[in-house]
């Protein structure tokens, strides 16, 4: 599974859910989730394999968009940090998918959508 902590006050969370293992749960700091509507603060939830893979991801594009001049810094601080960007983007990748319904196919042309 992915290391994780419960919800920060000052940050998103990222704990297992303890239903058998295998699914995350992403927690919103507070001061997000009180703008939201009612059926969007309900928990975020992701498979342990979507989040490995959503992971790898999301650091490949950052190694791939840093400029050549920084430093690959290995320090706690600087993974630390990473974390933090990994589980904010994490969080607002998955309140998209659920604000559209979770589906999936956002980008999809539905129906008769291509017929003219």
């Amino acid at each position: 599974g992915e290391g994780g902590s419960g919800g920060e006050e000052d940050g998103v969370g990222l704990r297992e859910a303890g239903v058998g293992g295998g699914v995350w749960c992403v927690s919103l700091p507070p001061a997000l989730l009180a703008p939201l509507p009612q059926e969007l603060r309900k928990p975020l939830k992701i498979s342990d394999e979507w989040l490995s893979k959503l992971r790898e991801m999301h650091t490949a594009t950052v190694a791939s968009t840093a400029p050549a001049s920084a430093p690959a810094s290995a320090s706690a601080a600087s993974a630390a940090a990473a974390e933090l960007r990994f589980r904010s983007d994490l969080a607002r990748l998955l309140l998209r998918y659920k604000a559209l319904g979770g589906s999936g196919f956002q980008a999809a042309i539905g129906g008769g959508g291509g017929a003219g």
